[in-house]
């Protein structure tokens, strides 16, 4: 993964008709634990990532049916990025865990080598399907 500005703003509904805006005290890293550094919960609920190197994930420790994410997002050139969301962790016999779901993709089209192979691997695609 190359750079990402990431403005998330993730709200669910916990209840019909109520909605709650969700910051970083929301969600944990991929083993459960505190998020990593770089991820800060700015005025309104805004999520944001600042430049790093390697994966910057989220989990929510809640689950969600009926949501709205919204984000802002750039790439270095050549970049490669997504979000998932809907995952599962699917463990082998021992232990290890994949997290599964649907990737909504950003990478440079024109640049990456991924992007260059084109449909379902372009930006703004669910990854690998569609």
């Amino acid at each position: 993964m190359k750079s990402l500005l990431l403005a998330l703003l993730a709200t669910g509904s916990l209840f019909a008709g109520e909605k709650a805006t969700l910051t970083l005290a929301d969600f944990t890293d991929l083993n459960g634990g505190a998020p990593a550094g770089g991820w800060k919960t700015q005025e309104g609920g805004v999520i944001h990532l600042a430049a790093q190197k390697g994966t910057g994930a989220l989990i929510s420790k809640k689950e969600y049916t009926n949501f709205e994410l919204t984000w802002e997002w750039r790439l270095e050139s050549a970049g490669n990025n997504g979000i998932k969301y809907w995952v599962t962790n699917i463990k082998d016999a021992k232990g290890k865990g994949e997290w599964l779901g649907i990737e909504y993709q950003m990478i440079d089209d024109d640049k990456h080598p991924d992007g260059l192979r084109g449909g379902s691997h372009n930006t703004g695609s669910i990854y690998d399907i569609v």
